[in-house]
C-alpha cells in the first residue's frame, strides 16, 4: 500500500506542476485580452472646436477640458462670510 500511496502522491505532484504551467498560460492570455479591451476603449483622436483633429492622450485630454470648461463656465460663485451672531442663536456643541 505504501508503494501505491507514494505513486499516487508522485502523480498528483506531476499533474499539479502541469496544471500550474498551463494555468499560467491561461493567466497570460486573460491579461493580454484585458489589456487589448482596455486599449480599445481609449479615445485616440478627437476633433476640437476649430475642426482640427487632435491625437494623443494629452491633446485629447486638453480638448475635453476646454470643451467642458466652456460648457460649465468659469465664473466662480462669490462666497459670503458667516455672521458669528447667527451661529450662537441656536444650539452649539462645546469642545
Amino acid at each position: 500500500m505504501d508503494i501505491l500511496n507514494s505513486s499516487l502522491s508522485l502523480l498528483k505532484q506531476q499533474y499539479k506542476l502541469e496544471w500550474i504551467k498551463y494555468g499560467d498560460d491561461n493567466a497570460k492570455l486573460f491579461f493580454a485580452k484585458a489589456k487589448q479591451k482596455k486599449l480599445t476603449s481609449y479615445i485616440c483622436t478627437l476633433k476640437d472646436d476649430s475642426g482640427q483633429y487632435m491625437e494623443g492622450f494629452k491633446n485629447v485630454a486638453r480638448v475635453m477640458m476646454t470643451y467642458y470648461k466652456k460648457l460649465l463656465g468659469t465664473q466662480a460663485i462669490p462666497s459670503t462670510s458667516i455672521d458669528p451672531n447667527i451661529i450662537t442663536l441656536g444650539p452649539v456643541l462645546s469642545i
